[in-house]
């Protein structure tokens, strides 16, 4: 939105948030999706869906259609974690970084900058990882140190 050579540049635009469904509203939404359909799955497959994809009403969408066209759930799981990572892969190097540090267990700024440092062994300057932080936070990837979404936590530590 602040770059001159973009085609939105100078457009109005507003952010439109998606909460996660609870895990009722998950099993709803799978097993309307799956009566729409016309297909019967056994409460088993439902339970997996929304455990694996935690709410997100895009994975839940994800899921269901790749499970009505005969994938099975390891294919599904493969291609969602695919998908994320080849999102996470447009991120610049010290975003993927953190990223990565953050899906491997380190919950804090100065455990994400010692992790990154003994893997690198490069110094990160303060200002660089605050700044990567609250980047990786504006794109809804993780808040708190953690990541808003499961399968972007999986993908992360394939970075």
């Amino acid at each position: 939105m602040n770059n001159p050579e973009s085609p939105l540049f100078g457009r109005y635009y507003t952010e439109v948030r998606v909460e996660r469904f609870t895990k009722e509203q998950s099993r709803e939404f799978l097993q309307r999706g799956f009566g729409e359909l016309k297909q019967s799955v056994e409460r088993s497959v439902i339970e997996k869906g929304v455990a694996l994809f935690d709410g997100i009403p895009g994975w839940l969408v994800h899921y269901g259609m790749s499970y009505v066209e005969r994938k099975n759930y390891d294919e599904i799981l493969e291609i969602a974690i695919n998908t994320a990572r080849n999102e996470l892969l447009k991120l610049n190097q010290r975003e993927k970084q953190v990223a990565k540090a953050i899906a491997n267990g380190a919950k804090s700024w100065s455990s994400v900058r010692k992790l990154i440092e003994e893997k690198s062994g490069e110094i990160i300057p303060k200002s660089t990882l605050t700044r990567t932080i609250k980047a990786l936070e504006k794109l809804s990837i993780i808040q708190d140190y953690r990541f808003l979404d499961p399968v972007y936590q999986l993908a992360a530590k394939l970075l």
